[in-house]
């Protein structure tokens, strides 16, 4: 408890802007500076959509839309509040 407010990093879910899974370890960046990394990325089947678990500065934001970059590899990722979820069921009956 002695640390609470002095975190190095902050873990947060997100849903990014890719057709399938992305890679971990793709780097997350703000306004081009680099905030965090992509930890445990997964695909959706369910909700088609490609989401990831990451490591970044704390402080950031739901909602906040952060650029994924690698050397094959550029998209939005937007911060999201966990667990992720459709609560109308939306994307299972298209």
């Amino acid at each position: 408890m002695a640390s609470k407010g002095r975190e190095k990093i902050s873990n947060v879910c997100l849903d990014i802007d890719h057709s399938d899974m992305v890679e971990s370890g793709e780097t997350l960046l703000l306004d081009g500076e680099e905030i965090g990394v992509i930890n445990s990325p997964c695909y959706s089947h369910r909700m088609r959509k490609s989401l990831a678990l990451a490591h970044a500065r704390p402080g950031i934001a739901a909602g906040t839309v952060l650029q994924l970059r690698s050397e094959t590899l550029q998209a939005d990722a937007t911060v999201v509040s966990s667990p992720v979820y459709d609560p109308q069921k939306t994307r299972t009956h298209q």
